[in-house]
């Protein structure tokens, strides 16, 4: 067992606003623009997660009170989200570009869970990143929350969330990670009106890489924040920060492991449009606010699914609900 380290959120953040339907993740659902008499439920906040980024995520009918919830949220939703990014790698001599080709889903039940789904393929024209030149395999993600606290009305709704899921290895892939991680989490969420806010952290049981060349990391800590803001009915802008914390390795038998913990934060902003009620387009960028001195050789750790480890980022998506 590895030891914990401390992680701190660094700058003040903001809520990734994903698409109409979703609660990104990734990661967590956090404001709810529905009303309690909508039929359709509408867009929620997700401090994501992840995302790593930025997901897409169902909204669920608010309810005045937790024992009234159970008879009026909204029905099984299903939504889903492609979503294209370029990774800019920070070099000491240049810039190396990373393209994630990905798809983030969740399954929003009128119960008290909600089921996420991530996955994403790699590519890159650097040969020191990967030897390969077409489409790598990324890992799978997925995650369970079950809502311990919900309630208030739509517009002053709260949550409080468990988050349980796990990153699965992925197999002959140079740039997807072989490890099997757990993940285990809180989310607690704040509707004012037409604002949100949410905080969260996400604890990270890192397995053994199998593969020889595969950096060997620590856990992984994660707190990310942020808030959103409804400008109209069609269009919403978000911020949201991400700090992670990677642990240091000590008594290893493999030669390739990382040696002294290390940290790294990230500042994303958001803009979503909704010309139709059943679906979003997504644009964002993510910009790093404290980087890791060497990203190239943590480029072995093969942590292309979190935020902010390698540097900036840009994104599009377009989130589909039904």
């Amino acid at each position: 067992m590895r030891s914990y380290h401390k992680c701190f959120l660094s700058a003040a953040t903001f809520a990734l606003s994903s698409f109409v339907f979703f609660v990104p993740h990734q990661s967590q659902a956090l404001v709810d623009y529905s009303d309690e008499t909508s039929s359709a439920p509408r867009r929620t906040f997700t401090p994501k997660s992840s995302e790593s980024s930025p997901a897409s995520n169902s909204g669920r009918v608010s309810t005045s009170t937790v024992s009234a919830r159970n008879d009026n949220r909204g029905p099984l939703v299903f939504s889903f989200a492609p979503r294209y990014e370029v990774i800019t790698v920070k070099k000491s001599t240049r810039e190396s570009k990373v393209r994630a080709t990905g798809l983030e889903a969740r399954i929003n039940s009128p119960w008290n869970f909600h089921f996420d789904m991530k996955y994403a393929m790699y590519s890159t024209d650097d040969q020191e990143l990967s030897s390969e030149s077409g489409q790598q395999k990324g890992n799978p993600e997925l995650k369970v929350g079950i809502d311990w606290l919900d309630f208030g009305g739509a517009q002053d709704r709260t949550t409080l969330t468990f988050i349980a899921g796990a990153t699965l290895a992925a197999s002959d892939s140079t740039l997807g990670s072989s490890r099997t991680d757990k993940i285990a989490g809180l989310e607690t969420t704040k509707r004012f009106y037409s604002f949100g806010l949410g905080l969260g952290y996400e604890l990270h049981l890192v397995g053994n890489p199998k593969q020889e060349e595969e950096m060997e990391i620590g856990n992984i800590h994660h707190i990310y924040g942020g808030f959103d803001f409804e400008l109209s009915p069609d269009i919403a802008l978000g911020i949201m920060a991400d700090n992670y914390s990677v642990g240091a390795v000590t008594g290893s038998s493999r030669i390739n492991h990382l040696n002294e913990k290390l940290s790294f934060s990230s500042v994303a902003t958001s803009l979503t449009l909704r010309p139709q009620g059943f679906f979003a387009i997504e644009l964002g960028a993510r910009f790093n606010t404290k980087r890791v001195q060497s990203p190239e050789s943590l480029s072995r750790a093969r942590l292309w699914g979190l935020p902010g480890a390698y540097g900036n980022t840009i994104y599009t998506g377009l989130g589909v609900s039904f």
